[in-house]
């Protein structure tokens, strides 16, 4: 709950490594687009925004769901490139993408064999 007297949660998050970029997703039942908003601010992902409880209920509504405002902050690593992070909300679930820069990306190191070495007699 917020000081003011507003509830205020954080939407449950998960992230995997892909072979080209971190993927988070945010699971956001309810929430329409136009309730949402992402940024990146001194590397980190935010999100905010407000689930708004259906019209229909009333004030002695039970809900087993949080509603009012949410907000979360990812800390994200270093050499991702946030310039082409995107994001796509479907059905309650919000897709990030942030690909890797190329020098985060695995390379792979080609080993070179070394010359045959002559034996020296004694």
């Amino acid at each position: 709950m917020q000081g003011n007297g507003q509830w205020m949660f954080s939407p449950v998050i998960e992230t995997a490594w892909g072979d080209t970029a971190l993927q988070l997703r945010a699971i956001l039942p309810g929430i329409a687009q136009q309730d949402l908003k992402v940024s990146v601010q001194n590397n980190q992902l935010i999100l905010e925004g407000e689930r708004r409880a259906p019209e229909t209920f009333k004030q002695n509504a039970h809900a087993q769901l949080a509603y009012g405002k949410f907000y979360t902050a990812v800390t994200l690593p270093n050499g991702l490139n946030v310039d082409k992070l995107t994001c796509r909300l479907q059905d309650g679930i919000l897709d990030i993408q942030i690909p890797m820069s190329d020098q985060m990306k695995p390379r792979q190191i080609q080993v070179q064999s070394g010359e045959a070495r002559k034996s020296i007699s004694a």
